[in-house]
């Protein structure tokens, strides 16, 4: 039998993790605020394009003719799986084919990192930039939602355009990254016969090679008149990568190879950096940019070792609660609640909701804020005019939210249904 090529496996991966078609619940801010962009979002994944080929393309004909030869034999090739796990990895087929499998969870929890990391850069003197702590607490809050939902998600916050387009390409540099990062182990064999260490000294230097050959590609293409594309940026990928890869490990993602510590890996990329760099001004400015990177994160793993989890919960639900009161506020008041508004917005909003133990918090929050506007309505038994139409209004809010109770998950309303009775 023939033995699998490296296409095929991708197909097979492919297969075994099928897209979801992209909705506009699901597009980013920035889309949604405009719609010939979001029209062209949905047409490129209709045409079922590949970002990591298109990734691959800003820095193919910079690699080494092994590779080059080895993507034009098909015996090596690349591309996304829509598995939600943050993961990117390098596959040996055996002989000489490879497959580099780059995880859509991956791509969405970089993007979440960077433009949370955005709003601490003023790219125009309007930008408002996210106080130090406030940007660690939400970049916290992004890896805690990954241990307690298995996918990227995060809370809200202010962001400019500019700020959104700046994490966008900080995303597209530290993505860079992680595939030039896997390439450098598919050079590491092929220029070394397939063979591969298993002691940990030695797959640890073959760590630090892939680091050193992935710096080596994202740099080699860079320009010094274009800020977006410019080494310091690249770098501030890399170096936001390192970190990122750091932060997973903390919060339990389990990687197929060992990896040396997170702070060795930095400190030889810096090397890298400053034996292709002319002089120490030039190198201080290539990582100038990655020296913000560094104090918020070593801000926030501090934060995601400590026991601050259930802290995380409390504050998610809270956080959910209080939308979902501005939402009730919204639709109801008039004569007859606004039914299709509540319903359109509301299950979003319930989507944050990944956990059993989400559920219960935000269930006995909602059952005490039902039972608050119970009594205020009891209260009376001839309220005056303002007091009855606010507890028509809480007669309102208590039909709409039952409404979407009963067509929540059997399990997600039996929750609800119990914290009501109480």
């Amino acid at each position: 039998m023939d033995a699998v090529t490296p296409s095929d496996y991708l197909a097979a991966q492919k297969a075994g993790h099928p897209a979801q078609p992209l909705s506009g619940v699901f597009l980013s801010d920035y889309l949604k605020k405009r719609p010939e962009l979001a029209k062209r979002a949905l047409a490129r994944q209709a045409e079922d394009s590949d970002y990591v080929e298109s990734l691959l393309v800003r820095f193919r004909n910079r690699l080494p003719d092994v590779l080059k030869h080895a993507l034009d034999q098909g015996l090596l090739a690349v591309g996304e799986v829509n598995d939600s796990a943050p993961n990117a990895y390098a596959k040996h087929l055996g002989g000489r084919r490879f497959a580099v499998v780059f995880n859509t969870g991956l791509k969405s929890f970089i993007y979440r990192v960077t433009r949370a990391l955005a709003t601490r850069m003023a790219i125009n003197a309007e930008d408002t930039v996210v106080p130090f702590d406030e940007t660690c607490r939400i970049i916290a809050d992004i890896f805690f939602w990954l241990r307690e939902a298995g996918s990227a998600c995060g809370p809200s916050y202010e962001i400019t355009d500019r700020q959104v387009l700046f994490g966008h390409v900080l995303a597209v540099h530290a993505e860079t990254f992680f595939l030039a990062h896997e390439l450098g182990h598919v050079f590491a064999s092929l220029t070394a016969g397939g063979k591969r260490g298993s002691e940990p000294s030695r797959a640890w230097d073959e760590e630090f090679k892939a680091d050193e050959f992935a710096v080596a590609m994202c740099l080699a293409g860079t320009r010094a008149d274009d800020l977006m594309d410019s080494a310091e940026l690249a770098y501030a990928g890399a170096d936001l990568a390192l970190h990122i890869f750091a932060g997973l490990e903390r919060v339990g993602v389990e990687f197929e190879r060992t990896h040396p510590p997170a702070a060795a890996r930095l400190q030889a990329t810096r090397e890298v950096v400053r034996g292709m760099c002319d002089d120490e001004e030039a190198h201080a400015k290539v990582v100038h940019m990655a020296s913000t990177i560094d104090a918020v994160f070593e801000n926030i793993l501090g934060r995601i070792a400590s026991p601050d989890y259930e802290e995380f919960l409390e504050r998610a639900a809270q956080q959910v609660m209080q939308d979902l009161e501005s939402l009730l506020d919204q639709c109801t008041g008039d004569l007859v609640p606004d039914y299709i508004t509540f319903k359109s917005q509301c299950f979003p909003l319930f989507n944050q909701l990944h956990s059993g133990q989400l559920w219960r918090k935000i269930a006995a929050q909602a059952a005490d804020f039902f039972r608050r506007a119970d009594r205020r309505a009891s209260r009376r038994s001839r309220p005056d005019e303002a007091e009855a139409r606010e507890n028509w209004r809480a007669f309102q809010k208590y039909k709409l939210f039952m409404s979407a109770v009963m067509e929540m998950p059997d399990d997600v309303r039996t929750v609800f249904e119990e914290a009501l009775r109480k």
